[in-house]
């Protein structure tokens, strides 16, 4: 019953798209890290469990397979995948009218393929997907694909299956199991296997370090896989990524939370978690964020100058327990690791904003105030401007408070940024995403951390419902530089005037008002570059 579980949370997702024609076709995805067609680590796998989103597909109420063996039509509906002149019939594991699930023949060659679905007699349009023999995907906790990882304890060790949480780290030294599909075909081509390791070649990556992996197969259900791995030396926090690549497709980038003797994890980079379970168990959690930001440029003349343009941001916002699950707010990397995230433009940020008075004043060190303030009414709870400076030194914020956030002040510390050294370098030559590219600087404040952030786009131009993925890695600034991995790197689309940039970012300073669940400042000052990436 537990692995049936596990298997409807990895395949599951709710994608309403009513208003669209009847027996239509969106989209193929792998269900656990649902990657979009177009990107670099999109494709289906041979073997694997896939879901088709669209409109009429089948039924108003979910059928679900009852029990193995899977059939080929469930409930009025099919699946046919054409490769090669040839049809092969997936074994189907659920159907409703705007997704549906099945599992992908392993003797579907790899490349170029189409499926059409069949529903109540009526035959839709063909949809073009790829075939690929393994592409990996970790089935999540929010099953979006992005953030924690579900990640459970392997069946010889207590407490037999439980799902790994913040509060209950996983430990270095330990072996856990990680849920997903996509590992590739079945033994003997038998899709209706539910045990048996595949030997896909495989690696794990855990906070950038390899894991060593003692299973990768079947876990108890067709399509339905697991790799057992153990967590290495060298690595803690609440956002330890967790990577797996096959061959050079890399799966969705996850995170684990990893602590040294297990227990709850901390990160001094993320602010405390201590107020948003008991918020979340209410239904909802209110985050109060000031943000003040420094962007700079190489200037021109002798010596070389530095150009910067500042800003300063507040956001009161309110969080369903479900949105906070898909947007995870104030979440961080832990040291050493990079997460990627798929941003599209038609995906709503789903937050409620919030009266907190009509100006949070930042008081710079020079004795002037800036006011932050909301410029449009539609805009409620985001306040913004422009301070005068900020040079380094000590920041006094306050706000009056409003209807729905109260009164709060605190101190910033501002450091001085450190300086990226290899901007130049990396800007004039292509970066090659199959090979790791490490960025060096220098200076810093010790107290505060480094970012290394690159964005890249999917198609030729930003619109309103492009996709760009993003990833954001953080280092101690006493390391003075850091190696941005391949595992990373090949999950960007391949672009010619994609972003890099490197900077600093200082640790939360917390503060409290009324209404507000999670309140904190944080100072961030980032060089970006425009580079390419191949």
């Amino acid at each position: 019953m537990v692995k049936f579980c596990l298997v409807v949370t990895a395949v599951l997702t709710s994608v309403l798209q009513t208003s669209l024609p009847a027996q239509t076709i969106t989209s193929a995805q792998n269900p656990a890290s649902n990657i979009l067609t177009g990107l670099p680590n999109y494709g289906i796998a041979q073997g694997s469990i896939f879901v088709l989103y669209g409109a009429g597909l089948g039924p108003a109420a979910i059928s679900v397979a009852p029990s193995l063996p899977f059939l080929t039509a469930l409930a009025g509906t099919s699946i046919s995948v054409t490769s090669g002149g040839t049809v092969y019939s997936p074994f189907m594991i659920y159907t409703l009218t705007n997704q549906i699930a099945a599992v992908m023949p392993s003797s579907v060659p790899a490349g170029a393929a189409t499926v059409q679905v069949t529903y109540n007699g009526a035959t839709g349009a063909a949809f073009a997907t790829t075939i690929v023999p393994s592409a990996f995907g970790i089935s999540t906790l929010n099953t979006t694909g992005g953030a924690g990882a579900v990640l459970t304890y392997p069946t010889a060790t207590a407490p037999f299956y439980a799902v790994v949480s913040k509060a209950d780290s996983v430990k270095p030294g330990s072996t856990y199991t990680m849920w997903g599909t996509g590992l590739g075909a079945a033994n003997k081509d038998n899709d209706l296997a539910t045990n048996g390791d595949l030997g896909t070649p495989v690696q794990v990556w855990v906070g950038g370090l390899p894991a060593v992996v003692s299973y990768r197969g079947r876990s108890g259900a067709p399509g339905l896989d697991q790799i057992n791995f153990t967590i290495p030396a060298g690595v803690t926090g609440c956002g330890v990524s967790l990577i797996v690549q096959t061959r050079n497709i890399v799966s969705n980038n996850t995170t684990i939370p990893v602590a040294a003797g297990g227990g709850a994890c901390s990160d001094p980079m993320t602010p405390s978690n201590a107020g948003i379970a008991p918020a979340l168990a209410k239904g909802s959690v209110v985050f109060g964020v000031v943000s003040l930001r420094q962007n700079l440029r190489p200037g021109s003349g002798q010596p070389p100058t530095v150009v910067a343009s500042n800003s300063g941001a507040a956001t009161f916002l309110r969080y369903t327990a479900s949105a906070y699950s898909l947007l995870n707010p104030g979440t961080t990397p832990s040291n050493g690791s990079c997460t990627t995230q798929i941003l599209n433009g038609t995906s709503a940020a789903n937050a409620i904003g919030l009266d907190a008075g009509t100006a949070i004043s930042v008081g710079q060190p020079d004795g002037t105030t800036t006011k932050l303030t909301v410029p449009f009414a539609l805009l409620k709870g985001s306040y913004s401007g422009t301070p005068t400076s900020l040079a380094p030194g000590a920041y006094a914020l306050s706000g009056t408070g409003g209807a729905d956030a109260g009164g709060f002040s605190a101190t910033l510390a501002v450091p001085a940024p450190l300086v990226w050294l290899n901007q130049t370098a990396l800007a004039a030559a292509p970066i090659i995403r199959s090979q790791p590219v490490t960025v060096t600087w220098s200076g810093g404040d010790p107290n505060s951390y480094a970012t290394i952030t690159g964005t890249t786009l999917l198609g030729s131009s930003l619109s309103l419902t492009s996709t760009q993925v993003f990833f954001s890695c953080t280092a101690p600034i006493s390391a003075g530089q850091f190696t941005v991995p391949a595992s990373v790197l090949l999950a960007l689309p391949p672009s010619p005037a994609g972003n890099l940039s490197v900077g600093s970012a200082t640790n939360p300073v917390a503060f409290s008002a009324t209404g507000v669940d999670v309140g904190y400042a944080a100072a961030s000052s980032t060089f970006a570059a425009t580079v390419s990436y191949q």
